[in-house]
């Protein structure tokens, strides 16, 4: 299994092997990790990509900073057709990043923001606003290619 860490706010270091417990290694399975700092589109065009099996954006608050850029990266992930899963802080901010993913015609697998079970047991007030809250991976949307 590798798993690869994309995004701006990510840092830069090639793709290093993990110990995997006696398990794995007594039927070779390996697992191997890297990072990129650069935005998704332009991971898929640096000569660094391999097609994944699946993709986890957390809290990306696409809606709101940086949604040209978003919708750049969004528009290389539909294109490849692969399982999607993103999550918001919270039911607006789902919403709003729900409303883009429409915008792009993207096949959302979910019928509106779903409730993250694994998400925050315990959310934080966000003093930005009266009464609210928010949690890491609160909500999730998920998505796959085009309808």
């Amino acid at each position: 299994m590798t798993v690869t860490f994309i995004g701006p706010d990510s840092f830069e270091r090639a793709e290093g092997v993990i110990q995997c417990c006696p398990d794995c290694s007594s039927t070779s399975r390996t697992r191997a990790h890297g990072f990129s700092n650069l935005p998704y589109h332009e991971y898929r065009a640096s000569g660094k990509f391999r097609k994944p099996d699946f993709i986890v954006a957390y809290n990306t608050g696409m809606y709101e900073e940086y949604t040209e850029s978003w919708k750049q990266s969004l528009e290389v992930i539909l294109e490849l057709n692969i399982p999607s899963l993103f999550t918001s802080y919270n039911l607006f901010e789902a919403k709003e990043d729900y409303k883009v993913l429409q915008e792009l015609n993207a096949h959302i697998l979910t019928d509106a923001p779903v409730k993250n079970p694994f998400g925050d047991d315990f959310p934080t007030n966000d003093l930005s606003v009266v009464d609210g809250f928010y949690g890491c991976n609160d909500h999730y949307v998920c998505f796959r290619g085009r309808k």
